[in-house]
């Protein structure tokens, strides 16, 4: 099972797969810092696990040039 997700929300789980991808739209990400990780989980008897994960940044609005 692979897992990728959005500061701890579900983007997307694949079962039975060697390779998952998510998409979300921009607009969708708050603002400030986020963070999307990705586990994988086999299924032997006790399953490995094993994740990472990446930070992001995204500026809000710049005020307006007067």
């Amino acid at each position: 099972l692979i897992t990728i997700s959005l500061n701890g929300q579900v983007l997307r789980s694949c079962s039975d797969a060697t390779s998952c991808s998510a998409s979300i739209a921009t607009g969708t990400i708050p603002i400030g810092q986020s963070t999307i990780t990705a586990t994988a989980t086999d299924r032997a008897t006790p399953p490995n696990n094993g994740s990472t994960s990446i930070n992001i940044s995204k500026a809000g609005r710049l005020p307006p040039i007067q």
